[in-house]
């Protein structure tokens, strides 16, 4: 019974994941039938998420097989809502293999170009749409949907707030990140009629990105409680708790120093949570459990680099933890993660 439950919860989780990435595509342009393409669904599995978003006011049809987004709205589908229906007593603090890449940033380094200095004439000449900023220096437009800046020596995009890639992993959502910043830059290429590639290839940096364990237990009982948890480092914010789509998100957002936030994601807060799926929790204090629970994240991330390390602090996390809540099931002996060291800049 009780495993029956658990997948019934991971599917409607799921579901309400495809919604917001159907969303995504629909807001990008997509039709239906290249987003069955792109997800891999069936073409009535995607109508069947687009009625979802009509009845949730999220998209509206302007023609045949024709949509356009409006604001992402996914409190008004109970259905596909996540983070829901289970008792404060019993949350589990366990991770669902969901992440949601979000709050992208990049920087691309361009060549020297003849008649750059000059795209302030192309801009006025073709009548696109510009703000001027950074004392005169830096043009400002919109290019699907995306906020670009167009630098001396660089192009900066931002994407969308709302623009997510869902996946199993912060690295496979980074890498998915990365796919569209290509085609944009090829479009960029197109509208200016050059090529911004320095030696064949686009030299792209990510310089903001934000990875969200959708459906976090702690960030369930944060979200009924209505508070919130941030954690800093000497190098500054990585880790909060975020409930701006109803998702119960736990975040890993660091950029800076030894903060990453995919390699904190995939190293540190899915590895920590996993070690504790077995054991569900029940306490009255929940929001000292939490920020025992975030200071213990902290240990954990501080402690990854080494395997010895690492097997010290899981267990004390387990140890502590035991002391102040009643594990319901008995704890499996955690699995010891060592962290990715790879580099995270891209040349594509």
């Amino acid at each position: 019974m009780t495993q029956k439950k658990t997948n019934k919860q991971g599917q409607k989780q799921a579901n309400s994941l495809f919604v917001l990435y159907v969303y995504n595509n629909i807001k990008a342009g997509k039709t239906p039938k290249q987003i069955a393409q792109i997800l891999n669904i069936t073409p009535q599995a995607v109508s069947y998420h687009l009625r979802k978003l009509k009845a949730s006011g999220s998209i509206q049809k302007i023609g045949y097989g024709t949509w356009e987004a409006l604001e992402f709205n996914p409190k008004q589908d109970k259905q596909t809502k996540v983070g829901g229906g289970r008792a404060l007593g019993s949350v589990c603090l366990s991770s669902f293999s969901k992440i949601r890449g979000h709050g992208f940033k990049f920087r691309v380094k361009i060549p020297n170009l003849s008649n750059w200095s000059r795209r302030v004439e192309f801009l006025d000449k073709r009548k696109i749409e510009y703000e001027v900023i950074n004392k005169g220096f830096t043009q400002r437009i919109v290019f699907r949907g995306c906020k670009v800046w167009l630098n001396s020596s660089s192009i900066v995009v931002y994407f969308p707030k709302d623009l997510s890639f869902v996946s199993d992993s912060a690295s496979d959502s980074e890498g998915r990140a990365f796919f569209e910043i290509v085609e944009l830059m090829k479009g960029l290429d197109s509208l200016f009629k050059v090529s911004f590639k320095i030696n064949k290839s686009y030299q792209i940096k990510v310089f903001g990105k934000h990875f969200a364990d959708v459906g976090n237990g702690l960030a369930k009982m944060y979200k009924r409680d209505r508070r919130s948890i941030r954690v800093h480092n000497s190098d500054g914010l990585w880790l909060l708790i975020d409930d701006s789509f109803g998702l119960a998100e736990l975040e890993t957002v660091g950029v800076s120093g030894r903060n990453d936030s995919t390699k904190d994601m995939d190293s540190v807060v899915k590895p920590f949570f996993n070690s504790l799926k077995d054991m569900p929790f029940v306490s009255n204090d929940h929001h000292k459990l939490g920020h025992l629970v975030a200071d213990l994240i902290e240990s954990h991330k501080n402690n990854v680099e080494t395997v010895s390390n690492t097997v010290v602090t899981v267990k004390a996390v387990v140890d502590i933890l035991a002391t102040l809540v009643k594990p319901k099931t008995n704890i499996d002996k955690p699995e010891v993660y060592s962290k990715d060291t790879s580099e995270c800049d891209y040349i594509g």
